[in-house]
C-alpha cells in the first residue's frame, strides 16, 4: 500500500520504490523511546512519526542520516522522513528481482503472467 511513487522524467513515467510504513503508533519493541520522541512534536504530528520511525526500521537502516535529509532539523531523529526518499539501493535490489523473475518465466515459456501466483483452487 503506497509503497510505490510513480516519477515522470523526460515525458516517461517510471514507478519506483520506497519504505512506506501505512500507520503511526510507536513500535512495540521501542515503545518508550517512540513515545518519549513523540512529547517533542505537535501532537497532531506523532502518528506520522511513528510511522516514518517504523519505515526506518523496515529498512534496515535504521536510524541512518539519509532519512533525515530534508526534514526541518537533520540533526534529530524527529526529522525522519523515510517515506520521502526514493532509495536508488532498494530499487536496484528490487529491478534486480524482476528480472530474474523474467528470465524464469521465460525459460519456462511464459510470456505473460497469465498463471496465478495463488490459487486456492490449485492448492493441496
Amino acid at each position: 500500500v503506497n509503497r510505490t511513487v510513480s516519477v515522470v522524467s523526460g515525458g516517461q513515467s517510471y514507478v519506483l520504490n520506497r519504505y512506506y510504513v501505512p500507520y503511526g503508533g510507536p513500535r512495540p519493541e521501542s515503545y518508550r523511546k517512540d513515545a518519549e520522541l513523540a512529547n517533542s512534536v505537535p501532537e497532531g504530528d506523532r502518528e506520522t512519526l511513528w510511522a516514518e520511525l517504523k519505515a526506518g526500521a523496515e529498512s534496515g537502516w535504521d536510524f541512518s542520516s539519509r532519512w533525515l535529509v530534508g526534514g526541518p532539523d537533520p540533526d534529530l531523529l524527529s526529522s525522519i522522513r523515510t517515506s520521502k526518499m526514493v532509495p536508488a539501493d532498494l530499487n536496484a535490489f528490487l529491478c534486480q528481482a524482476e528480472e530474474l523473475m523474467s528470465n524464469f518465466y521465460s525459460r519456462l515459456g511464459q510470456q505473460d503472467l497469465d498463471l496465478p501466483i495463488w490459487n486456492p483452487n490449485l492448492s493441496s
